[in-house]
């Protein structure tokens, strides 16, 4: 049984680490698309870019982690509730 997950394991790192880099990459196209909306509307370019590079930067292995709620992954050594 653990021979088989031990297995498994390789070929789960490279979807998991392929499907985010694909996550990442989408963030970078949309927030060029936000940042040129945000410009044509008006809003100073400085800002513009400021604001879509957060969003972009603010895509992240971890947050992208937590987001799947997968016990034993939590941050900052936070207790499940009722324990």
């Amino acid at each position: 049984m653990i021979a088989a997950i031990a297995l498994m394991i390789p070929g789960l790192t490279l979807k998991t680490g392929w499907a985010y880099l694909r996550m990442r990459k989408r963030a970078q196209k949309v927030s060029k698309v936000v940042e040129q909306g945000m410009i044509s509307n008006g809003m100073p370019p400085h800002m513009a870019r400021q604001l879509a590079g957060e969003f972009a930067n603010d895509v992240s292995i971890h947050t992208w982690i937590r987001s799947m709620n997968i016990p034993g992954f939590r941050s900052g050594g936070e207790k499940p509730a009722g324990k």
